[in-house]
């Protein structure tokens, strides 16, 4: 979303000598935000990496406990109220899976946030357009 409106800036104001500044920011939230991934999750970054090449709007924030809900969405969009959780190979094990749903059920009467969940063996880049509209 943000390209094109930035494809449309560079052809009416580029020719000026004007810099766009919106990519710039957003690469450098982006940046900001692939460096405070887990360090032990590349299928987050995956998805942070699919969120910025899509244009859609970054998270406000990465690994963030919520402490009423004590509970660490791996993206949040605080604005929007949501809190998206990506879930690697790690997240495989009926344990894991468990302890996974008593967080997220958790957080769900903790606080408003609307709870999206991508997993790496399920069609999570279709899921992921419902970050689209933000």
């Amino acid at each position: 979303m943000w390209r094109s409106l930035v494809a449309h800036f560079v052809r009416d104001e580029g020719a000026a000598g004007s810099n766009p500044v919106i990519p710039i920011v957003v690469l450098q939230q982006y940046q900001q935000l692939l460096q405070q991934t887990d360090s032990n999750s590349q299928f987050e970054r995956i998805v942070l990496d699919e969120i910025y090449q899509r244009g859609y709007k970054l998270p406000d924030a990465v690994q963030e406990l919520i402490p009423e809900a004590n509970c660490k969405p791996d993206f949040l969009y605080k604005e929007d109220g949501i809190a998206v959780f990506c879930d690697g190979s790690v997240h495989d094990s009926p344990e894991k899976r468990k302890q996974d749903q008593i967080d997220r059920d958790n957080l769900k009467h903790s606080t408003s946030y609307h709870i999206i969940v991508l997993r790496h063996d399920e069609d999570w880049r279709r899921e992921l357009t419902k970050l689209a509209s933000l």
